[in-house]
C-alpha cells in the first residue's frame, strides 16, 4: 500500500533547498509558511509533516514556487524560470501568475472507537478549507482546473490508521477514485456508517476492509453489495492543524 504522505526525508531537503532559492532564512521561511519557528524547525528536521495551511502558503503565486517540486522534487523549483533545478538557482526569474485558490467543503466524523459516523447533514459539512489550485490540480492529477466535483477535506479524530494517517490531522479525499485495483485507504460507507479503512481486493468481486490498528477485525464484502459504496480515495494526510 502507497504512502499518502510525500517522504519526509526529500521533503526536508527540498525546504532548505528553497530558503537558498527564496534567499531567506529558516526564521522567515516560518513566517512566509505562516508557522511558528519551532513547528518550521520540525518540517525542516523530518520531524512531521507540512499541513496544508502550510504548503498553500508556500505555494502562493508571488513565491512562485512549483507544486510539482515541491511535493514530488520532479522538475523546476520555480515556475516561470530557464531550467532552474536541483542543481542550481541560475537565471530565477520573476514572471509569475496569480494562484487562485478553491474551497474544498471540510467533513468531519465523530470518533466512536473506530471513527464512523452515520451519513446525514452533518456529514456533508458546511465549512470549506481554501486551497490552492495548482497544489489541487497536482494531487487530484488533474492538468487544469476544471472543478472538483466533489472531492472533499475530513477532520481524522482516531488513531487507528497510524502512522499513515493521524489523530488529529485533515485528510484530502479524491472522490474519482471508487474503484481500488490495489491496495489503499478509502472513506467507505458500510450498513449506514462511514469509516476509513484500507481496501484490499480479493477475487470474485470481493474486498477486504480493514484498519492499521488490529484490535478491529477485516471485513469482507462483495463489490455491488447493497448498503456499501467506496466514497473516495485518501490522497493526502497531514499532522494535526
Amino acid at each position: 500500500m502507497g504512502s499518502v504522505n510525500p517522504s519526509k526525508k526529500n521533503l526536508t531537503s527540498r525546504l532548505k533547498k528553497l530558503e537558498s532559492v527564496l534567499g531567506l532564512k529558516p526564521t522567515e521561511m516560518a513566517a512566509l509558511g505562516g508557522c511558528s519557528r519551532a513547528t518550521y524547525y520540525r518540517y525542516r528536521n523530518g520531524e512531521s509533516a507540512p499541513t496544508l495551511k502550510f504548503l498553500n502558503k508556500l505555494l502562493k503565486y508571488e513565491n512562485n514556487v512549483s507544486a510539482e517540486w515541491l511535493l514530488e522534487g520532479d522538475g523546476s523549483i520555480l515556475k516561470h524560470t530557464d531550467g532552474i533545478t536541483e542543481n542550481g538557482n541560475e537565471g530565477i526569474s520573476t514572471n509569475s501568475e496569480k494562484q487562485d485558490f478553491y474551497n474544498l467543503p471540510l467533513r468531519k466524523m465523530h470518533s466512536d472507537g473506530e471513527n464512523k459516523h452515520r451519513l446525514g447533514d452533518n456529514f456533508k459539512g458546511t465549512k470549506s478549507i481554501a486551497l490552492s489550485k495548482t497544489l489541487l490540480n497536482f494531487l487530484l492529477k488533474k492538468e487544469d482546473f476544471k472543478g472538483y466535483d466533489g472531492a472533499f477535506i475530513m477532520v481524522v479524530e482516531d488513531d487507528y490508521m497510524m502512522p499513515e494517517v493521524k489523530e488529529g490531522g485533515i485528510i484530502l479525499v479524491d472522490n474519482k477514485q471508487v474503484k481500488p485495483q490495489a491496495d489503499g485507504i478509502y472513506i467507505v460507507r458500510y450498513d449506514d456508517f462511514v469509516r476509513m479503512k484500507i481496501v484490499q481486493p480479493l477475487p470474485g468481486q470481493k474486498l477486504m476492509l480493514t484498519t492499521l490498528d488490529k484490535k478491529f477485525e477485516p471485513i469482507i464484502v462483495e463489490k455491488d453489495q447493497d448498503g456499501f459504496e467506496i466514497l473516495g480515495r485518501v490522497i493526502w494526510s497531514t499532522n494535526p492543524i
